[in-house]
């Protein structure tokens, strides 16, 4: 029985991995590399043509209303998320398949210290990867759609698309960078805590926790006051994100890191441990170095999500482009729509819900 099952969970996965690759090489060969001919307006319609029409307005739309929204479309939002989420699963299989022998402990500190120029200090990323490419492609849109009445040059420089699609995936590749530097640094650290000063919205969050988790809660084993408190890694990582001043954090090692240190180094185990003191400092050094890059890494991601979401300027640039997107598709389809055949949707709809079936044979005749 557990062989079948595993026979099974190894076929979906290779299955979803197939069609994560089939996804990507379709988008690629559907978006960049197929030949186009020039396409006149007004577009001749069919059923198909119109709903793709009607969809990037309703698609643009949205992102306008989201953007002139001051709270956060939550409701709508949710549904898109969990939609992309299905769609993405095969994708990140794929993904994962594809950097199953990558180690992220590997990426030098100089890697993050270009990026943290790029993105942080500078902004020169998200305007090169993110805001020049939409730019280009809207500009011209604009130009083959209103001037010349037909869409040309929008195809010959199509393939700038692919720096929007390269920011998509590296970012993704970073969050994924983050989470794994995340879990395998937890793993390091002695109880998988960091050890700060006492803050008091921490201990009572975790005494709250406690509270609510544990039957035997006592609160008279909880000191209210004390020099240091040990806390999660991810509640440190996201305390220390919204704190202007760095902390002084403590790490204290624990067994598996002292294992990967002394295989490192060709150290036997058990000499290891019982000269520990001699690798000390070696030691700290490991768990201080990774730290570093994970704390660096989660202030670049938090400037680039501020970045593409809130930052005001940014928000002004997008919706600007996102306008003239939906003008382009709208002028499309209203100068378009005469060109629909109106009794291929009437004949549609009556089949669909007006079918009728041939009493003896089972068939539909209409």
């Amino acid at each position: 029985m557990r062989n079948q099952q595993k026979i099974i969970q190894y076929i979906h996965k290779y299955f979803l991995i197939i069609l994560g690759l089939v996804i990507v090489l379709a988008f690629l060969w559907l978006r960049f590399i197929r030949k186009r001919l020039p396409r006149d307006i007004p577009f001749y319609f069919n059923i198909m043509g119109l709903f793709i029409i009607i969809s990037l307005c309703l698609i643009y739309s949205f992102l306008i209303y989201s953007l002139l929204k001051k709270k956060k479309v939550n409701s709508y939002a949710d549904i898109i998320k969990e939609i992309l989420t299905l769609i993405y699963m095969p994708l990140e299989l794929l993904d994962d398949f594809i950097k199953n022998y990558f180690d992220s402990n590997k990426i030098p500190y100089i890697f993050f210290s270009i990026l943290e120029y790029l993105i942080v200090k500078t902004n020169i990323y998200y305007y090169s990867f993110v805001i020049f490419p939409r730019f280009v492609l809207i500009s011209i849109l604009v130009l083959d759609t209103f001037i010349f009445n037909q869409l040309f040059f929008i195809y010959k420089i199509i393939y700038i698309g692919l720096f929007l699609l390269f920011n998509a995936y590296f970012i993704y590749s970073l969050r994924k960078i983050k989470n794994n530097l995340e879990i395998l640094l937890e793993s390091y650290l002695s109880g998988g805590k960091v050890n700060i000063p006492y803050i008091y919205e921490l201990y009572e969050q975790m005494r709250l926790e406690e509270k609510n988790n544990d039957p035997d809660y006592d609160d008279e084993d909880w000191q209210h006051e004390v020099p240091r408190i040990y806390v999660k890694l991810k509640v440190f990582l996201e305390y220390q994100l919204m704190c202007s001043t760095k902390l002084d954090y403590k790490l204290l090692s624990s067994e598996k890191i002292r294992q990967r240190i002394a295989k490192e180094n060709n150290i036997d185990p058990q000499e290891f441990e019982e000269n520990y003191y001699k690798y000390v400092q070696k030691t700290k050094d490991y768990l201080h170095k990774e730290m570093k890059k994970l704390l660096q890494l989660c202030y670049i991601l938090k400037h680039y999500d501020f970045t593409h979401i809130s930052m005001q300027k940014i928000k002004n640039i997008k919706l600007l482009i996102y306008t003239n997107y939906l003008l382009c598709w709208l002028y499309i389809l209203i100068v378009s729509i005469h060109t629909l055949d109106i009794n291929q949707i009437i004949i549609m709809l009556l089949r669909t819900f007006l079918s009728i079936q041939e009493p003896f044979s089972g068939i539909f005749i209409w």
